[in-house]
């Protein structure tokens, strides 16, 4: 038996992800591929807000929470303590100074949550 017929992936990482082979020196033949797929939990979680710059009373305004995970993350989104929605885009149409305040998204899944930064919507 060959000793060199097995990849040892150590401490593996999500860039280890992807489709693996193997052949034998000196013949054209490859195996059939198997799949790795590393899960790990949410991470560089951020929000973006659009339209950017001042927000005026009566404007449409999309929040966006961009995780990185595997599995995919549940989103929720938070202003100041509370819960408020669910789901990667948070909409307000026809906004209000009652929307004004701090928000931030939550990702989880089984491996792991992460929260981002908070983000301030002031409304004019």
């Amino acid at each position: 038996m060959n000793s060199n017929n097995e990849l040892l992936l150590q401490s593996v990482r999500r860039e280890d992800s992807g489709r693996y082979s193997c052949a034998v020196d000196g013949h054209t033949h490859i195996s059939p591929a198997v799949q790795l797929n590393v899960m790990y939990p949410p991470r560089s979680v951020s929000v973006s807000i659009s339209p950017s710059g001042v927000i005026v009373e009566g404007d449409s305004v999309t929040l966006n929470c961009i995780s990185d995970s595997n599995p995919p993350a549940e989103i929720s989104w938070i202003k100041g303590g509370t819960i408020v929605g669910s789901g990667r885009i948070y909409s307000i149409s026809k906004i209000s100074s009652d929307h004004s305040g701090e928000y931030k998204c939550k990702s989880i899944n089984e491996h792991g949550e992460k929260y981002s930064d908070t983000v301030t919507l002031n409304v004019m």
